[in-house]
């Protein structure tokens, strides 16, 4: 077997073997592989059908996932949702979609490779985190390569928001010949304007080039590859000329001169989010690592690649070598979360947390090659959750000090859902306290004008403050001073009402004897 193909088999096995949910369409949008996972998660059987995805996107998100999707088709362009899709388990979740046009030699659009990654548990943390008045910003950045089109009669140039970037140029900012070759150095500049003159040349169109360009508003420099062809009419001249360009600073090298089926495994595995690495051998050595994975440790994959992984992290063989041997043993797979990483690369130190996956990497014959590793950074979330944790236990705290308990309303003042502090109180189950059935705790005197008044705080939107008597699980009735408070959201709309119950039966006891004590006197 060649080099070649034994890389094409390594990728389809990562593709396969990743817990990342992968996909490709043909040039008509049509779903024509999903990998393992995806089709775990969609519950898809291995000879299910893939055409019809529609009905599995939520009914709010389908028209707005719809008109992206048919924009990126259309223009041939990386694309990148959020949208809700159906699990396998009925459940709705969020899910990232990214998709990446492919080109064949002729350059010609064959379809769209790309990776859905469910973010709902994500999503779901960054809420929480809001009503803690916390907030907590996700920055996924999907696309790493520019497209452009150029039209040669009109001398302008369509691109992405990528390449708009790297050349410093507006979102709504024309792209002239003029100032595309105005951001080239201009070391490179004949070059390059000598190779676009013969690309769009009868007989030539191919275009392949390595430059430096200039950002022309912040002055950076990056070294790119562009790879485009040129299109010609039957009078021999270029009328369409376009390709993609790709930012080669870090590891121009190791990118260069693929085919197009290696690169398209290539991309699915450079575009996942998760880190992925794979070590083979006794020694560790690095046979396949991403981008991710070397960001997350803040090296290059050039810095890792062929290299057993403990000679260049020394201080991560003591946690991390037992787990990696466990799997080339016994080929069993093994999920840590939240585990701390500390890694020192030149002097900087990189702390945080991941949530790591450790599985065999094996042949055709099904013997174990190695270890593949895949790793999630959840740094953020991890700190996140401790902070609101930290918040609920001071929350908590506050109202023990107070002697109360805390039970919670939704918007329009109905009790729902557990609430363990109310039940440990009045000994009422779920069944009956939710809604309004909590009045038959409260004494048959208070009931009504307890009702009254909170109806009254929940229409207009104001602190409820009131005293009544509760019938408690163990004292009987007791007399309860009450305030509870509506949480808004940014638009102004009450999300819940919190709460607090507290008791001052002794208290208002002590008051009145004081002042039957000062009036006998």
């Amino acid at each position: 077997m060649s080099k070649k193909n034994e890389n094409n088999d390594l990728l389809k096995r990562i593709v396969e073997s990743s817990p990342a949910y992968l996909w490709a369409s043909d040039e008509f949008g049509n779903p024509t592989y999903y990998n393992n996972e995806l089709r775990a998660f969609l519950g898809i059987p291995q000879d299910g059908d893939l055409s019809n995805w529609h009905h599995i996107v939520h009914k709010d998100d389908i028209e707005t996932t719809l008109i992206s999707f048919n924009n990126a088709l259309l223009g041939q362009r990386s694309y990148s949702l959020e949208c809700r899709i159906l699990r396998a388990d009925k459940q709705w979740r969020s899910v990232l979609a990214q998709g990446k046009p492919i080109f064949n030699d002729v350059n010609e659009f064959k379809g769209f490779v790309g990776s859905t990654v469910d973010i709902n548990d994500v999503k779901l943390k960054n809420d929480a985190i809001k009503e803690s008045e916390s907030q907590l910003s996700f920055a996924i950045d999907a696309a790493d390569l520019g497209v452009w089109d150029y039209n040669p009669k009109t001398h302008k140039f369509n691109t992405n928001k990528r390449m708009r970037d790297w050349y410093g140029l507006g979102e709504n900012e024309d792209i002239d010949a003029e100032s595309g070759l105005a951001a080239i150095v201009e070391t490179d500049r004949g070059r390059i304007t000598q190779a676009l003159y013969t690309a769009m040349t009868w007989g030539q169109g191919d275009y392949n080039e390595e430059y430096h360009i200039k950002n022309l508003l912040t002055g950076e420099v990056r070294t790119v590859c562009a790879r485009g062809k040129a299109t010609f009419g039957e009078d021999k001249i270029a009328f369409r000329f376009n390709g993609i360009v790709q930012d080669v600073t870090v590891q121009a090298e190791a990118k260069r001169k693929m085919d197009e089926s290696h690169q398209r495994f290539q991309d699915l595995i450079r575009d996942a989010s998760t880190a992925i690495v794979v070590h083979t051998g006794l020694e560790m050595k690095v046979e396949v690592v991403n981008e991710a994975y070397a960001r997350l440790i803040n090296l290059k994959p050039i810095d890792l690649l062929g290299k057993p992984i403990f000679s260049v992290i020394p201080e991560a063989e003591e946690h991390f070598r037992p787990q990696l041997e466990r799997v080339m043993h016994t080929g069993e797979t093994i999920q840590e979360f939240d585990t701390p990483y500390s890694i020192t690369t030149d002097g900087a130190v990189c702390q945080g947390y991941v949530n790591v996956t450790y599985q065999p990497f094996r042949n055709e014959q099904k013997q174990i090659l190695g270890v593949m590793v895949i790793a999630q950074d959840v740094t953020e979330s991890v700190y996140a959750r401790k902070k609101l944790e930290q918040s609920e236990k001071n929350f908590e705290a506050a109202i023990a000090a107070v002697e109360g308990i805390i039970w919670t309303n939704n918007a329009n003042g109905e009790m729902e859902g557990e609430q363990p502090s109310w039940t440990a109180l009045t000994g009422q189950t779920l069944n009956e306290y939710k809604g309004y059935r909590w009045t038959n705790a409260v004494h048959p005197d208070d009931a009504q004008p307890t009702v009254e008044a909170w109806n009254n705080a929940v229409k207009n939107k104001t602190i409820f403050e009131f005293e009544h008597r509760l019938k408690t699980i163990n004292k009987g009735w007791r007399l309860f001073s009450i305030k509870a408070v509506p949480s808004f959201d940014t638009d102004g709309n009450i999300q819940q009402w919190v709460g607090v119950h507290t008791d001052i039966t002794d208290q208002k006891a002590a008051i009145e004897k004081i002042q039957e004590s000062e009036e006998r006197f």
